[in-house]
C-alpha cells in the first residue's frame, strides 16, 4: 500500500470531509446524517491521502452481543489499493476483541470482499419509497387509539423495545436517532406496554422512516402511515426480508422497490433478537 495513504480515527470535526467522500462515489450523505454517524458510539476509521478523506468505515458495537459494520467508502479516484479491505479489517478488530458477530447491509460492489473476509448472506433489505404526498396516507382516516406523538419520556421505553427486538442495546443510536428525529409514534396497548414504535429523520426533501417496530404487520403499517402523516414529499423504508405482508401492504399505498441489498452476518449463524417483529430498519449503517 502507498506510503502516501495516512490512516486516522474520524469524529464530528470529520463530518465535511466524510460528507466529500460520499459525494466522490454518488452517496448523498446530509449533514445531519453524517453527524448521526459519528457521534452514535461507533470507531469510525478512515484513510487520508494529502489531507484528503480517501476511505473510510465504521464499525458500531453493541454489547458483545453484535456489532454492525457501515460507511465502508473509497474515494472513487483511489478504488484498486486495496484501501476498503484494510480499513474494513481494522474495524473488525474491534470486535474480535470480544468475540462479537458483525452484521452488515452489502452494496453490490462490496459483496465479494465480506466474502473473502468470512462474511455470509442471511438475508436482504428492500427498500421502498413513496414518490408523492405522503399526508394523503392518513387524510380519509381517525388517529387510532393507543397510538401518540412520542414525547422525551418515552426514550427509556424506546430503547428497552428495541433491545428486545434488535437483540442488543443500542442506547447510543436510539439516544442520537431521538435526538436527530423528525418524527415519531408510539403505541402503547390498556396496560400502558409498549407494543409499537415508527421514528424518522429527515434528509432533505426526503422522510426515511425506521425503525418499525410492531406486534404484527398490520400495526406496523398504521405506525408508518401516521409518521408520514405530516409530510409531503418522498418516504423511504428498508424492510427485511422476513416481512413480505408487510411489503405487499406497503406497494398497496403506493410504495414501490427500489433496491435489494444482502445481509451479511460475521462470527454467527443468525441475528439476535425477536426479529419477526421488526418491519424497518434504522439505517444500513445500524444494522
Amino acid at each position: 500500500m502507498d506510503t502516501d495513504f495516512l490512516f486516522e480515527a474520524l469524529d464530528l470535526s470529520c463530518a465535511s470531509d466524510l460528507q466529500d467522500l460520499a459525494k466522490s462515489v454518488g452517496w448523498n450523505f446530509t449533514r445531519g446524517q453524517v453527524n448521526l454517524f459519528l457521534s452514535s458510539g461507533g470507531a469510525v476509521f478512515g484513510y487520508r491521502h494529502e489531507g484528503q478523506l480517501i476511505a473510510s468505515a465504521g464499525i458500531y458495537s453493541y454489547g458483545s452481543e453484535l456489532a454492525s459494520l457501515g460507511i465502508v467508502i473509497v474515494h472513487a479516484d483511489f478504488q484498486g489499493h486495496g484501501l476498503g479491505k484494510q480499513v474494513v479489517i481494522r474495524c473488525l478488530v474491534e470486535a474480535e476483541r470480544t468475540g462479537t458477530p458483525v452484521t452488515l447491509v452489502a452494496t453490490e460492489q462490496g459483496f465479494p470482499l465480506y466474502r473473502s473476509l468470512g462474511f455470509e448472506a442471511i438475508g436482504q433489505v428492500h427498500r421502498f419509497e413513496l414518490a408523492g404526498r405522503a399526508d394523503i396516507l392518513t387524510e380519509t382516516e381517525t388517529w387510532v387509539e393507543g397510538i401518540s406523538v412520542i414525547q422525551n419520556s418515552d426514550l427509556a421505553d424506546i430503547i428497552h423495545l428495541d433491545e428486545g427486538i434488535f437483540g442488543a442495546k443500542r442506547e447510543m443510536v436510539c439516544d442520537a436517532l431521538f435526538r436527530n428525529m423528525a418524527s415519531g409514534v408510539i403505541y402503547r396497548d390498556e396496560q400502558g406496554h409498549v407494543r409499537g414504535v415508527a421514528m424518522s429523520v429527515q434528509r432533505n426533501d426526503l422522510l426515511v422512516i425506521g425503525p418499525v417496530m410492531a406486534v404484527n404487520e398490520a400495526m406496523g403499517i398504521e405506525l408508518v402511515k401516521f409518521a408520514a402523516s405530516r409530510w409531503q414529499g418522498r418516504v423511504r423504508i428498508d424492510v427485511p426480508s422476513s416481512q413480505p405482508l408487510f411489503m405487499e401492504n406497503l406497494t398497496q399505498l403506493g410504495f414501490t422497490q427500489n433496491m435489494v441489498s444482502q445481509v451479511m452476518i460475521r462470527g454467527a449463524a443468525a441475528l439476535p433478537g425477536e426479529r419477526n417483529r421488526l418491519f424497518g430498519i434504522v439505517d444500513p449503517v445500524f444494522g
